[in-house]
């Protein structure tokens, strides 16, 4: 597939805490498209822009999957103490 892909950054609530993420997405995804997603975590301590995690995401993103990467409680963007 390898087709560009389009990031938008969202947010959810996890615990009542506002967490910062990103969703990437082919390109030409058609509308009402259905497309395998996966899930990208980051180590502790780390972010949802650290290498570690872009890599896998570009692999993933080149195959034709939907992406999400977040910053976990306490780390990056995310609200939250670190570490809990």
């Amino acid at each position: 597939m390898g087709a560009h892909m389009i990031e938008e950054n969202v947010e959810f609530s996890s615990n009542g805490l506002k967490l910062s993420a990103v969703v990437s997405r082919p390109s030409d995804l058609k509308p009402g498209e259905q497309r395998p997603a996966m899930l990208v975590l980051h180590g502790f301590g780390s972010t949802k822009n650290a290498q570690n995690v872009l890599g896998p995401v570009k692999a993933l993103d080149e195959m034709g999957y939907i992406t999400l990467r977040f910053d976990m409680q306490g780390c990056g963007e995310s609200e939250g103490r670190r570490g809990h």
